[in-house]
Parts: structure tokens; sequence; C-alpha cells
């Protein structure tokens, strides 16, 4: 049994904490419904803490293929990479 590659989706919500957040459950079910998935999303620097708290809180065996790409890098901005 050979393994698949995975598949890549980029998601790109709206810069509100409204948007990111379904857009995070969204990305969070998808890739726990398909094992060979793996979702880039885009935030805006400002939510970037908030969604790296709020993918920490998730079970690590879905949370981890989903990454968070900051916007932009402003000075004192946190790590993204996880």
């Amino acid at each position: 049994m050979t393994a698949s590659p995975l598949k890549h989706i980029v998601l790109i919500p709206g810069p509100a904490w409204g948007h990111l957040r379904p857009a995070m459950k969204i990305s969070l079910r998808l890739v726990e419904k398909f094992p060979d998935l793996f979702i880039s999303l885009f935030v805006c620097h400002i939510d970037v803490p908030k969604a790296v708290k709020y993918l920490e809180s998730q079970t690590s065996t879905y949370s981890r293929r989903v990454q968070i790409v900051s916007t932009s890098k402003e000075e004192g901005a946190p790590n993204t990479e996880r």
C-alpha cells in the first residue's frame, strides 16, 4: 500500500474574527474528514494570536494539518510556524 500525497487547499477568509473562526472550524472539519488534506489559512496579522490560540486548543491530530499564514509580518508579530 502506497501513501498518497497530501492535497493542499488555501483558504482566505475575510479579515475579521467573525469570518476567520468559521473558516477555521471548516478547515478542521475538512482535515478530519479527509486524512490526505492540508490547509493553509491566510490570516490578517492582527488575528494571528487568536488563530494560533484557537488551533492549539483543538485536537492536534487535525490541527497540525492546518497552517496559519500571516498576510504581513510586522515587528514583534508572533512566529506562526508550528
